[in-house]
């Protein structure tokens, strides 16, 4: 059997290095980066952003998908009862959810 995460590591590491390059690309401007990744994350579906959330609380997606997530705002849109718990929400700083919270 292949847990659920091992079938899409590969979705998962291509989404990183999308939201790696819009971070560190001398291409993007640095008041364009949010716009860009808000293009990204308007093409993931609620069970897509559900599955992201829980691939990177392990320790690789925790020190460099994780990051990039509260940086962006990609859980903008998340529906917080599509979690296993809603107490999970605070695996992720209030910046995952909110551009401007603190």
């Amino acid at each position: 059997n292949i847990s659920i995460t091992t079938r899409f590591d590969h979705y998962f590491r291509h989404l990183y290095r999308i939201f790696k390059y819009v971070d560190t690309s001398d291409l993007i401007l640095d008041d364009e980066r949010y716009e860009y990744a808000c293009i990204v994350r308007s093409q993931l579906s609620d069970y897509e952003l559900v599955m992201l959330f829980y691939n990177c609380l392990p320790t690789n997606g925790k020190y460099k998908f994780k990051p990039l997530i509260e940086r962006y705002s990609i859980f903008n849109n998340l529906r917080r009862e599509q979690l296993a718990d809603r107490e999970h929400k605070k695996e992720y700083s209030e910046k995952a959810y909110d551009r401007y919270a603190e």
